[in-house]
Order: structure tokens, then C-alpha cells, then sequence
């Protein structure tokens, strides 16, 4: 002890104040009679806390959060770890702050670490400062990020379309394009150049965007293919993302009639694999596991504890051949 206040230009007192703490946040370990050890980064994992914008319990919340939420309380509790739940129910232009409860868990060190599977242009910045291991649900906050490959995604649809002889392809989404820094910054853009690319057909009015603020993804997914019905000359090829959007594409077929639609065009949908579709015609499905997003969010808190670098990570889609998501 003596050696290292020498080492350190500090006093006894100061420096068995720091070792105590440290003891006590669970960097050290301090055995009687033989020393003071540093604790694997691994065991030092005692307590995560989980951060979520919103409550998920409400009816608004879809149900891949819930089904990722629980995904993840699951993959803490195998690995025996605790878990302290934060939900933010302030409205999401007051979270320009952190949340106070989160704050103070993390000054008083009573969480190592921080999953945020509900991250909004409000709340990262003030999450995207902590300092302790985090893991966020997105791909725009530092390396810390994980999500699936949707730019990925949408070339592979295309591809999938043009193997069952599609030669003209239109797609539809309920996703909005908010900005530069915004996950989906130039989705539309990543879709209609990969039709180019393979020599296929892209007309104007069979790329069908949103244009603002959607309260129903299943509303518009159910109009806008109603009104895409109606142009005169329709491609043979069509992708729907994300799945709340194509339950109404769907329900807009099934009033149309499906016979009538799909003796016409093939299709690639997004879903989540733990959220069932009814899907009564051959489509071609781009799934995304909860499973693997969970497994990967604590992967990404394991590796920071262990001192390794990280870096964003995109999982790829899984397309599988079904007549039914159920």
C-alpha cells in the first residue's frame, strides 16, 4: 500500500478510500491476508439496466418491442444477471435529458452498463454521452449501435424478385426519410438504384413513400396499394417494409382478390419472427429474430466490459420461402 501512495504521490488514507470504492463498485477484490486483486470484467457484470422512451405496455407499442424487451430480460437472466428497468414516460421533446431515475442509477453505480432498445432524435445525445457500456437499438449513436441491414435487405428483395423472373420491380414503405444522420437516410434512393443495377424496370408511381407522419403503418400499407392498384401498368414485382405496413398490403389484396393480384406480381415482405402474419398467397419473407437482436445488444455490453473495440453492427435478414409467417 505504501509503495503505491509512493508510486502515486498520494496518502495511505486517499488511496485505501479509492481501493474501497473500487471494491465496492466491483473492480477489486480484497482478500484478507493475501492482497487486493483486479475482478474479470466478466464477473464485474452484477446489474444492467434496460431504457426504454416509452411504456411499452401501452397498446401503441408494437409488438417486436415487447417481444425484444422480453428477449432481453431473458438472454440477462440466463446469464444471471440483474436488471434495473427504466421507463422514460416523459413526452419524447422532453428527453432532451436524461432521465432523472437513469441518472441517478448511474451516478450512485447502482447499473454497470445501459441497453436502450428505444432510442429517438431526442434522447441520443444525452444517451449517446454516458459513460459506462451502452448498447442502443439504432445506427446512429457512436459504435455502440446494433440493427438489422435494412439497406442490405432491400438490394437482396430485388435480387429475390428478379430469381423468380420478375423483370420490373415497384416497392412500397411507411418508412419516413427524416435526415442525413436518420437510420433510413436514403432508403428509397438504396432500392431504386439496386433495380437499376440489375437491369430491371422501375416507372414512376411504383415506389410509394411516406411522406409524413403515419399514426397506422396497417392504414397506409391498405391504401396505398389500393391506390397503387388502380395505375394502368403495374410491375411484376413488389417489396412491402416494415411488416405493420404490409398487413395492410395484405388486407388490400384480399379485397382486390388474391387470385387477380398474385397471378400478376410476386412479392417480398418484411416481418419479425416472433410476430405472425396470415399471409393466405406464396410471398417471400425478409425476417428479422428478436432472438439475434437480444443476443447481440448483450454481446456488445460483454465486449465493452472486456475492454474490446467495438463497432456498429448490422445483422443480416434471413429470406425464407413461405406461404404463411404463422
Amino acid at each position: 500500500m505504501r509503495e503505491l501512495a509512493q508510486t502515486w504521490k498520494a496518502s495511505v488514507y486517499t488511496l485505501q478510500t479509492v481501493l474501497g470504492a473500487l471494491s465496492k463498485e466491483g473492480w477489486l477484490q480484497l482478500r484478507h491476508g493475501s492482497g487486493t486483486f483486479i475482478v474479470d470484467p466478466r464477473k464485474r457484470f452484477i446489474c444492467a439496466g434496460i431504457y426504454q422512451s416509452w411504456n411499452i405496455a401501452e397498446s401503441v407499442t408494437t409488438p417486436f418491442t415487447r417481444n425484444l424487451h422480453f428477449a432481453l430480460l431473458s438472454r440477462l437472466e440466463m446469464l444471471k444477471k440483474e436488471v434495473q428497468i427504466f421507463t422514460d414516460s416523459r413526452p419524447d421533446k422532453h428527453q432532451t435529458e436524461l432521465f432523472p431515475a437513469l441518472a441517478e442509477a448511474i451516478g450512485h453505480r447502482r447499473i454497470q452498463c445501459l441497453i436502450a432498445p428505444t432510442v429517438n432524435r431526442f434522447n441520443a445525445k444525452p444517451l449517446a454521452k454516458l459513460s459506462i457500456p451502452t448498447a442502443f437499438l439504432s445506427n446512429t449513436l457512436s459504435d455502440h449501435c446494433v440493427d438489422y441491414d435494412t439497406a442490405g435487405m432491400l438490394p437482396e428483395g430485388v435480387r429475390r424478385l428478379a430469381a423468380m423472373g420478375c423483370r420490373s420491380v415497384g416497392m412500397m414503405s411507411s418508412i419516413i426519410e427524416s435526415g442525413e444522420t436518420d437510420l433510413f437516410s436514403g432508403y428509397y434512393g438504396t432500392f431504386e438504384r439496386a433495380v437499376r443495377e440489375m437491369g430491371l424496370v422501375l416507372r414512376r408511381g411504383w415506389v410509394r413513400k411516406a411522406r409524413k407522419f403515419i399514426s397506422s403503418h396497417e392504414l397506409h400499407g391498405y391504401q396505398e396499394f389500393k391506390s397503387f392498384w388502380r395505375l394502368r401498368h403495374k410491375p411484376d414485382g413488389f417489396l412491402v417494409y416494415p411488416d405493420t405496413a404490409v398487413k395492410g398490403v395484405i388486407l388490400a389484396i384480399l379485397e382486390i382478390g388474391v387470385r387477380t393480384v398474385t397471378r400478376r406480381m410476386k412479392f417480398v415482405f418484411h416481418r419479425n419472427a416472433h410476430v405472425p402474419i396470415l399471409c393466405p398467397f406464396p410471398a417471400t419473407w425478409a425476417v428479422a429474430d428478436e432472438d439475434r437482436l437480444a443476443d447481440a445488444l448483450v454481446e456488445l455490453i460483454q465486449k465493452q466490459l472486456m475492454g474490446e473495440k467495438v463497432a456498429i453492427s448490422s445483422l443480416p435478414f434471413q429470406f425464407k420461402e413461405l406461404r404463411s409467417s404463422m
